[in-house]
């Protein structure tokens, strides 16, 4: 995915999950973007997330955890099929980007 894409991606996901649940996103390889969530319940929410974004990706459990989690699973977002320019714009004019 190209990069504008790759930021809306962001923005849109960091918008729908708030504070919901402990999650970390972030760029990665070939503009990509990579998600980590610490519990089977928000692997879900974002497994589902990633359906309705008609999302490409890939995600696993990882091997090793750091010293606070139980459980890590990755996700890795290839490219998307939904258009999320206008939400993205919208969600830039309207929302402080401190807020999310």
């Amino acid at each position: 995915m190209n990069e504008k894409k790759q930021k809306d991606l962001i923005l849109a996901i960091k918008t729908s999950i708030k504070n919901d649940f402990e999650y970390r996103i972030e760029k990665s390889y070939k503009n990509s973007v990579f998600i980590v969530v610490y519990s089977t319940e928000s692997l879900s929410s974002i497994l589902h997330l990633c359906g309705t974004l008609g999302a490409f990706f890939n995600y696993g459990k990882a091997k090793e955890v750091d010293e606070i989690h139980a459980f890590e699973y990755e996700i890795s977002i290839t490219d998307y099929g939904l258009d999320l320019s206008e939400v993205a714009r919208l969600t830039r004019e309207h929302i402080d980007p401190n807020d999310i």
